[in-house]
């Protein structure tokens, strides 16, 4: 009996501190590919995505933008996008190349590619081309924003699109997909842009989507460009008040404020629910945003946001930038959880920021672009931070000048490995400032990190074992007496 019991007694250590125990995995993260731009100052990588499946294959692809790329015209912009699998390369070849309609269009300035919007269970692309003007010149920009349906065989021919509706009016400066805001399941997007009377005036315009996607917008937030003007960003929240329907977080650096607006209302509620303030006017506080649904830092059930003030001061050092993250709940507030700082003078820390499991403790991290890091050199560089585990990680650009961290995305198996992946860009990198993008593999994790508490339950399993243990022998030898 006792070798029995001795046996369980190491089955039970072993599963703790071997099978439960939260896994360290690797330090580094791998690179796997680089690919670069081929024109002059294209800024190629000046938006990147690696967060959709667009061909519906199983494997998440690479999208990188270049918004003054002049494949089809001068500074027309162009978006290249790269097949996914075992035998991915970020090569002079992408698998399919998107061009801009005319000279200094900016295609591609923004990209956005998280999920399916027309409801036909392929993820679906959405491009920015915010200088667009259909007389094709540099007057008078209305903007144009389109959508790439995914399908098995994806075309370069657009499946929706709306325009501008006024000159200068700059629509898809800002385009973003946001989960599911509306309650109905469907994945929904926001677009901006601008209009002029009674007063300049920024909108972000929401577009619900579904099989009956139309160009529409069903919500509007408007704000006086005295508020918005051009630094501000768009971002999902995730589930932040954990009500079970997406929210929408929009950052404005100019007023150092972010605002959250709860999603599910009918109509849509554009008056924000929850307005985070910086610590000074001029921190660009609300520079960038991130959340994403699931989006849980500390385990409570709700989803959880990180703004940024990438010209914050710290106690060291000036301008270096901070960092925060707002954990939220059923009642949420606007009150700081976490505070991460940059570590360098005028780094724009947090110029760039993503959320999602890279890691190896495999809960979620952040990852915090610093694109100015090694100034005034600007080598660039990117931290990714775990809060759940306090695990960090630093990674630093090639060569002086290049931007390393200026555009930057958490996204799923790019190239079956078994492990997320994360997309970076230089787009400042090469003599030329062709730009580059790099792609790393995440840590895989050896087993899944199922925390304090379980490794709690068994100890309490393993203590009740040894003591029956004991207490067998004990009557073993009270018998043999």
């Amino acid at each position: 009996m006792n070798h029995r019991i001795d046996f369980l007694v190491f089955v039970i250590f072993f599963y703790t501190f071997v099978m439960i125990s939260p896994v360290s995995g690797d330090s580094s993260l791998p690179l796997i590919m680089t690919g670069s731009g081929t024109y002059s100052q294209e800024l190629y990588g000046n938006s990147v995505s690696c967060s959709g499946d667009l061909n519906g294959d199983g494997y998440f692809d690479v999208i990188v933008g270049a918004p003054q790329n002049d494949l089809a015209a001068n500074n027309a912009g162009a978006v290249f996008i790269y097949w996914g699998g075992p035998q991915l390369t970020l090569d002079d070849i992408p698998d399919v190349v998107l061009t801009g309609p005319h000279e200094y269009a900016q295609f591609g300035r923004v990209i956005s590619c998280e999920g399916d919007l027309n409801g036909d269970e392929f993820d679906d692309l959405i491009v920015g081309v915010p200088a667009y003007n259909s007389s094709k010149t540099r007057q008078d920009i209305a903007g144009r924003a389109q959508i790439f349906f995914g399908s098995e065989t994806f075309d370069t021919v657009a499946d929706w699109t709306v325009d501008g509706a006024v000159a200068n009016a700059e629509l898809g400066f800002r385009a973003c997909f946001l989960g599911d805001v509306s309650g109905d399941l469907a994945n929904d997007f926001a677009l901006s842009y601008l209009t002029f009377e009674p007063e300049k005036t920024w909108h972000i315009a929401l577009f619900y989507g579904g099989s009956g996607l139309d160009t529409t917008p069903d919500a509007l937030i408007s704000q006086p460009v005295s508020r918005f003007d051009e630094a501000f960003t768009v971002s999902p929240a995730g589930d932040f008040n954990a009500d079970g329907v997406g929210d929408v977080l929009i950052g404005s650096s100019i007023d150092y404020q972010t605002y959250l607006y709860y999603g599910g209302g009918d109509p849509f509620n554009t008056s924000p629910q929850v307005t985070f303030t910086g610590e000074v006017l001029g921190d660009g506080f609300g520079y960038a945003v991130a959340g994403k649904r699931g989006c849980d830092f500390n385990h409570d059930g709700a989803d959880d946001i990180v703004i940024s003030a990438p010209q914050a001061d710290t106690a060291t050092y000036e301008k270096a930038g901070k960092v925060y993250v707002y954990f939220g709940s059923e009642n949420p507030d606007a009150t700081v959880d976490l505070t991460y700082e940059g570590d360098q003078d005028l780094i724009f820390f947090g110029g760039s920021l993503s959320v999602g499991r890279i890691l190896a403790d495999y809960t979620w991290d952040i990852v915090v672009g610093a694109y100015l890091y090694g100034s005034p050199n600007d080598i660039g560089a990117v931290y990714i931070f775990s809060p759940a585990t306090k695990s960090a990680l630093f990674l630093q650009g090639e060569t002086n000048g290049d931007g390393f961290g200026y555009a930057l995305d958490i996204g799923g198996d790019c190239n079956d490995d078994s492990s997320n992946d994360l997309l970076i860009s230089a787009f400042y990198f090469g003599v030329n400032n062709n730009g580059k993008a790099y792609l790393y593999s995440g840590q895989p994790p050896d087993v899944p990190a199922l925390g304090h508490e379980a490794i709690l339950i068994v100890m309490i399993l393993l203590s009740f074992v040894i003591s029956l243990s004991k207490l067998r022998g004990l009557a073993e030898q009270s018998g043999d007496e």
